[in-house]
């Protein structure tokens, strides 16, 4: 299995495509049947995922400022793989599925690349690392001291079974991450893993406001996904990012400034909203 034909499969078993410029008709009457359905609206679910600091201990200091990508952004597999096979297939499926997603959301050209490749100067970097108990030592080793102790506490916690580490974005040349997953959980939980971490690492910093997940409300789970192969987002989080990269939604913009800019785009392109 090759990422490149991987990329040509998922162009087909993905759903419709989302327009880069505007929200379409689609995502309107979607935001309406949500804020109708919802005891919080779809601004308030925006402003609180793309701000809050997910796992933030401090309660009166995790709200930061949007930062979502904006360079061209490669997304690879560490060079340790977990020792399950299948694993590796299911994890290869998923990441072309999310290639032609995020790029069609975001607008930002996202590729796959070999395990041997390094972030460049200039570029956006994700890189996914699925740990078992025989490769567990070996990417420790590889980690600087600031993600390796942060690595270990994520290791150490038996509750968590997959998250996110972003770097310093601040110099605005080098927007690099990484996805840590543990392998004790079954085929269909590590797909959703997968996805919603890699998607978290675009600028969305955490779940809906309640939720445990992304996947934890079935409403606006997407009936695409191929169970246990791979996991599709859920078209609420769909239009969340769409939203998130319209080009009116700046980098460092605080939490007031961001819901106003979110309530003109959907006045904009969205009649049938109040």
């Amino acid at each position: 299995m090759t990422f490149t034909r991987i990329t040509s499969v998922t162009f087909l078993i993905c759903c419709q495509a989302v327009a880069a410029q505007t929200i379409e008709q689609s995502g309107c009457d979607f935001i309406e049947k949500f804020n109708e359905q919802n005891e919080t609206s779809f601004v308030e679910n925006f402003v609180f995922m793309s701000h809050n600091r997910e796992l933030c201990d401090d309660g009166t200091n995790c709200w930061e400022a949007i930062s979502k990508r904006t360079l061209p952004v490669s997304i690879t597999l560490g060079q340790n793989l977990p020792s399950d096979p299948n694993l590796i297939e299911i994890s290869v499926l998923n990441l072309g599925t999310l290639q032609v997603w995020l790029s069609e959301i975001s607008n930002l050209e996202v590729e796959l690349v070999s395990r041997n490749s390094q972030p460049k100067f200039g570029s956006g970097f994700i890189r996914v690392e699925i740990f078992d108990e025989e490769n567990q030592d070996a990417i420790l080793r590889q980690k600087t001291l600031q993600a390796k102790d942060y690595l270990e506490n994520f290791l150490e916690r038996d509750e968590l079974k997959c998250i996110g580490f972003n770097g310093d974005w601040e110099n605005g040349g080098f927007e690099y991450s990484e996805v840590w997953i543990k392998s004790d959980q079954s085929y269909e939980k590590i797909s959703e893993c997968l996805t919603e971490e890699v998607y978290n690492a675009f600028g969305v910093r955490s779940d809906p406001i309640g939720l445990a997940s992304l996947y934890s409300d079935p409403r606006w789970l997407p009936e695409q996904s191929g169970t246990p192969n791979y996991t599709l987002l859920p078209i609420r989080d769909v239009w969340i990012m769409r939203l998130l990269y319209d080009e009116l939604i700046e980098n460092g913009d605080n939490h007031s400034v961001s819901t106003q800019k979110a309530e003109r785009i959907l006045a904009r392109d969205c009649n049938n909203l109040e």
